[in-house]
């Protein structure tokens, strides 16, 4: 006989939404320790996962049916894909508790009809962002916006639900719009003062930008732009930022660096200065909000910023 670990008290309080007064959540929820989201046939899912390079890994729940599923998958993480398994298992396994008919493809809706952005909505979007994939500047080119994220140029097309929707520039000439494009949305809202980008994806909402002005750049820093070579890392460190630097652009002091295990060529991340001697990486969510430093260690100079030690090539 297997007794109970937890008080149903504190079970109910592990999956209940610990965030819905913090306004900069928008429609993410989280619990303690649990991602919460609610699928319209099955009732909320709580679950948490994680990945490496090379390993990828999620626990999801449905309380309501007392029903659970595992995925371990030895490859790349693609998140899209284990989302897709992990919620067709989940209503299989709900059919069959149940006996009911669930529908299984609901979250394969068909691509949506776009049309180009008004003079409006082009000046409304147009401005400089820190975002969950680097900084971002959209610009107006004739009657399209368009920006350039890693090298790739996108541009963006409104979608009959009224968000907007990004399309990939081949060569950047030739617009398509791969499904993993077409399926999110993107909206603008301002939010407890910040301007932000949300991102609508099967019935979750999440914060991905912000947009963001210049800070004035002290001399001092603007003297320390340049390359830099992470001088603290020890033996068996796996993924590792590479050509870390320092950069002047469009009016911001730029962290920049790359992580080809992960196709990230430079990822541009826009800072803003405090001080002398230190900065704040702009924009909200994992990663922004960290402080890069200058520090003096036995008379050398080196910049600080998550653990590592950069010195200047």
């Amino acid at each position: 006989m297997v007794g109970k670990i937890l008080q149903p008290a504190t079970l109910k309080e592990m999956l209940r939404s610990q965030n819905e007064q913090v306004a900069l959540d928008v429609g993410f929820q989280i619990g303690l320790g649990w991602m919460l989201r609610n699928n319209l046939n099955i009732g909320t899912i709580a679950e948490h996962g994680g990945a490496t390079l090379y390993h990828r890994s999620q626990l999801s729940l449905l309380p309501e049916h007392k029903l659970g599923i595992i995925i371990s998958v030895n490859s790349p993480p693609t998140g899209d894909l284990l989302m897709k398994v992990t919620n067709t298992a989940l209503k299989l396994a709900v059919a069959v508790k149940t006996g009911k008919q669930i529908p299984i493809d609901d979250d394969d809706q068909p691509q949506q009809s776009t049309r180009m952005l008004t003079t409006e909505e082009r000046q409304k979007a147009a401005g400089q962002y820190a975002t969950v994939l680097g900084y971002a500047r959209l610009t107006a080119d004739g009657d399209e916006l368009v920006t350039e994220i890693d090298g790739k140029t996108l541009d963006f097309v409104v979608r009959q639900d009224g968000y907007f929707s990004l399309r990939y520039k081949l060569f950047g000439l030739f617009p398509i719009q791969p499904k993993a494009l077409a399926d999110v949305g993107l909206s603008l809202r301002s939010i407890a003062g910040h301007d932000l980008v949300l991102a609508h994806y099967q019935g979750q909402t999440f914060v991905v930008g912000e947009k963001i002005k210049p800070v004035p750049i002290p001399n001092a820093l603007r003297n320390r732009l340049g390359e830099y070579q992470i001088i603290n890392l020890a033996d068996g460190d796996g993924v590792v930022p590479r050509q870390c630097a320092i950069r002047e652009k469009d009016g911001f002091l730029m962290l920049e660096y790359s992580l080809p295990e992960f196709e990230i060529n430079n990822m541009t991340l826009p800072i803003a200065p405090l001080s002398d001697t230190e900065a704040l990486i702009l924009g909200l969510g994992r990663g922004m909000q960290e402080t890069v430093r200058i520090v003096n260690q036995n008379g050398t100079e080196y910049v600080t910023y998550s653990g590592y030690l950069l010195q200047k090539k």
